[in-house]
């Protein structure tokens, strides 16, 4: 534990704050003593709010913003996605959702009596792993006042040392049907590693970057030729890691205009993008190429 505080001492948390792409939903106050705003960070964050004063400096709804990452390292401090030391922080609001510039939370593990997997920052927000969690996932607590709390969710989980992927299969499109199904690639796989053991164990909770090359598209723009999507074929350049350690996405093509002529096949140029510290991890970025035809 003293390395991991001496660690977060020697850096700067907070001076080059880089969000992790989570996005969120705001839902403004209705007028009245009984208004509420509720946020919600789809993936992480929570909110709470309570019949209190309408001052301006008043709290009366509190709100996680977006975690800088999904996870944690074990033995390592909360970063963002360009390596930094970065805080979990709360935004609270008065009553007209106005947020209250100086308002100052205090932070918490709220699953201390369940283990000592995390340590917080009361004052900083500096979230530190110590050890494994005895469940999936821990809850951070943001507070203020006496019956104000946001409560989110965050991992603990290996260091990532390596990465590896594999292309998605050969895909004859069909430009006579605007349909998803013949007209979208299988997965473009990566698996994130840690190799600290004889056996590999794959790195949760870990965010994995996807790019198009070719045709390029380095915007995902869904009226192009080809563009990154979900499994559920929705627009994605990002994917997070599962409990294997696994992260894909795929293709979908618009089959009228790729591959640009009927006779000769083409091809799909994936770039992957897994960092750590702001590092690339050894052996990326890794490229994919998928072979089209119609």
């Amino acid at each position: 534990m003293s390395e991991v505080l001496d660690q977060v001492a020697s850096e700067t948390p907070g001076e080059t704050p880089g969000e992790f792409a989570v996005s969120s939903l705001n839902r403004r106050p209705s007028s009245g003593s009984h208004a509420c705003l509720a946020a919600v960070a789809l993936l992480f964050a929570g909110a709470a709010c309570a019949d209190l004063g309408s001052g301006p400096e008043t709290p009366a709804t509190i709100e996680m913003k977006p975690f800088p990452s999904p996870s944690v390292v074990l033995g390592d401090t909360l970063r963002d996605e360009f390596g930094m030391v970065a805080p979990v922080e709360a935004i609270v609001r008065n009553m007209k959702g106005e947020i209250i510039e100086g308002a100052t939370p205090g932070y918490l593990y709220a699953d201390f009596n369940r283990d000592s997997a995390l340590t917080v920052g009361e004052e900083s927000g500096i979230v530190a792993a110590l050890k494994t969690m005895k469940g999936a996932d821990g809850r951070i607590a943001a507070r203020i006042g006496s019956s104000l709390q946001a409560v989110a969710s965050i991992a603990v989980t290996l260091r990532p040392d390596s990465a590896w992927g594999s292309a998605a299969a050969e895909i004859r499109v069909d430009p006579t049907t605007v349909k998803a199904e013949p007209n979208t690639t299988g997965d473009f796989q990566v698996s994130v590693l840690n190799k600290d053991s004889a056996t590999p164990s794959g790195v949760a909770a870990w965010v994995v970057r996807y790019e198009l090359v070719h045709p390029a598209n380095p915007e995902n723009d869904t009226t192009a030729a080809a563009w990154l999507v979900d499994e559920r074929n929705r627009a994605s350049l990002i994917d997070t890691t599962d409990a294997g350690g696994k992260a894909s996405r795929r293709v979908r093509v618009r089959a009228d205009r790729f591959p640009a002529s009927e006779s000769e096949p083409d091809s799909l140029v994936v770039r992957v993008l897994v960092h750590y510290r702001g590092q690339s991890l050894p052996g990326t970025p890794l490229v994919l190429t998928t072979p089209v035809r119609r």
